[in-house]
Protein backbone atom coordinates (compact mmCIF):
# COMPACT_ATOMS: atom_id res chain seq x y z
CA UNK A 1 0.00 0.00 0.00
CA UNK A 2 2.54 2.56 -1.20
CA UNK A 3 1.49 6.48 -0.59
CA UNK A 4 -0.85 5.50 2.96
CA UNK A 5 -0.34 7.69 5.53
CA UNK A 6 -1.49 5.47 8.90
CA UNK A 7 -2.90 7.97 11.02
CA UNK A 8 -2.06 7.81 15.06
CA UNK A 9 -4.80 8.26 18.06
CA UNK A 10 -5.11 7.84 21.56
CA UNK A 11 -8.68 7.57 23.45
CA UNK A 12 -10.32 6.93 26.46
CA UNK A 13 -13.90 5.42 26.73
CA UNK A 14 -16.39 5.27 28.94
CA UNK A 15 -19.81 3.31 29.50
CA UNK A 16 -22.80 2.17 31.04
CA UNK A 17 -25.09 -1.06 30.70
CA UNK A 18 -28.28 -2.42 32.25
CA UNK A 19 -28.83 -6.09 31.95
CA UNK A 20 -32.74 -6.71 30.71
CA UNK A 21 -32.41 -10.31 31.21
CA UNK A 22 -30.00 -13.23 31.39
CA UNK A 23 -29.20 -13.07 27.66
CA UNK A 24 -30.34 -8.88 26.80
CA UNK A 25 -28.55 -5.97 27.36
CA UNK A 26 -28.56 -2.15 26.55
CA UNK A 27 -25.37 -0.70 26.44
CA UNK A 28 -24.79 3.23 26.26
CA UNK A 29 -20.94 4.65 25.85
CA UNK A 30 -18.70 7.60 25.13
CA UNK A 31 -15.49 7.84 23.37
CA UNK A 32 -13.32 10.39 23.06
CA UNK A 33 -9.96 10.50 20.97
CA UNK A 34 -6.83 13.06 20.65
CA UNK A 35 -5.08 13.00 16.88
CA UNK A 36 -1.39 12.06 17.66
CA UNK A 37 -0.09 12.10 14.21
CA UNK A 38 -1.29 14.18 10.83
CA UNK A 39 -3.60 12.59 8.61
CA UNK A 40 -4.12 12.72 4.83
CA UNK A 41 -7.64 11.26 3.10
CA UNK A 42 -5.81 7.49 2.99
CA UNK A 43 -4.22 5.71 -0.23
CA UNK A 44 -2.93 8.46 -2.66
CA UNK A 45 -0.57 9.32 -4.18
CA UNK A 46 0.77 12.01 -2.82
CA UNK A 47 4.14 13.20 -2.04
CA UNK A 48 5.11 13.71 2.17
CA UNK A 49 5.15 17.11 1.81
CA UNK A 50 1.73 17.16 0.63
CA UNK A 51 0.07 15.40 4.09
CA UNK A 52 1.53 17.88 6.17
CA UNK A 53 -0.63 20.44 4.46
CA UNK A 54 -3.63 19.59 6.17
CA UNK A 55 -1.99 17.86 9.73
CA UNK A 56 -4.84 17.32 12.21
CA UNK A 57 -2.35 16.24 14.71
CA UNK A 58 -3.73 18.00 18.39
CA UNK A 59 -7.24 17.41 17.13
CA UNK A 60 -9.98 15.22 18.93
CA UNK A 61 -13.21 13.95 18.51
CA UNK A 62 -15.85 12.66 20.60
CA UNK A 63 -18.77 10.58 20.06
CA UNK A 64 -20.74 8.03 21.62
CA UNK A 65 -23.00 5.22 20.66
CA UNK A 66 -26.09 3.04 22.13
CA UNK A 67 -26.51 -0.69 21.42
CA UNK A 68 -28.79 -3.54 22.39
CA UNK A 69 -26.81 -6.87 23.41
CA UNK A 70 -28.21 -10.89 22.78
CA UNK A 71 -26.20 -13.70 23.95
CA UNK A 72 -26.88 -16.83 22.60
Amino acid sequence: MEGFNSPFSIGVASGIGYKLSPKISLQSNILYTLQLSSIHDGITDAKLSDYNNRPLKGKYTIWGGFGINYKR
